[in-house]
């Protein structure tokens, strides 16, 4: 009964987010303290098996049960190793994947200031939109650097054999069309250096002042 009740225990498990791949790991740390004890038990059948065999119980019959119950033992800690090793690399997978969406996201609500085309109407307002574009280059050239400690994070990972490889390997194409198209999006921005800007005002108003003293 025990045998089949933690065989069932020990069915694969999906966690959804980190949180969750932390709990599953927990309980599953739990049921080693209790294969731990088990395995004392297990130790005490075997000797009692060894003092009633051929007394109580005819030889082979102790001996069969007792390999039906070493085998059960050897089956339940086999799949207890494989599920642990499974579950560090569902929380090894969702904490990249949290890291990777957060940056994604980021990506994605940026995308709208390289597609304003409005460059201001005054020199002040000239000189907040190069302001802007000047602080979100900083700020990408700081995410780019991100996606590829994710990127070099994620090749380590699925070298490993991470169950979750190919789905990596799309979020990280994702991502890094996402950031091809910024990239070429800034290329093609308009730049006017606030000295320019202030150089052209200056030359438009010493134009258009004589001719406002002429009419």
């Amino acid at each position: 009964q025990w045998y089949q009740r933690r065989v069932r225990g020990l069915e694969e498990k999906q966690p959804r987010d980190v949180a969750e791949a932390e709990e599953f790991l927990t309980e599953h740390n739990l049921l080693k303290v209790e294969l731990q004890c088990w395995t004392e038990s297990f130790k005490s059948l075997k000797v009692v098996g060894s003092a009633i065999s051929g007394v109580l119980i005819e030889e082979s019959q102790v001996n069969k049960k007792v390999e039906e119950l070493q085998e059960s033992f050897d089956n339940v800690t086999i799949k207890w190793s494989a599920q642990e090793a499974l579950l560090r690399d569902h929380k090894t997978f969702q904490r990249w994947l949290r890291d990777l969406e957060i940056a994604t996201a980021w990506l994605s609500s940026r995308e709208q200031i390289v597609g304003d085309t409005y460059v201001g109407s005054s020199i002040d307002e000239i000189e907040g939109q190069q302001k802007k574009l000047d602080d979100f280059e900083q700020s990408l050239k700081a995410m780019e650097n991100k996606i590829g400690v994710y990127e070099s994070t994620a090749m380590k990972i699925i070298d490993n054999g991470n169950f979750a490889s190919k789905q990596m390997r799309e979020k990280l194409a994702d991502i890094q069309d996402r950031l091809r198209r910024i990239n070429n999006k800034m290329k093609v921005l308009v730049r006017i250096p606030p000295r320019v800007v202030t150089a052209l005002f200056l030359s438009y108003y010493y134009w258009f002042l004589p001719v406002c003293r002429c009419g």
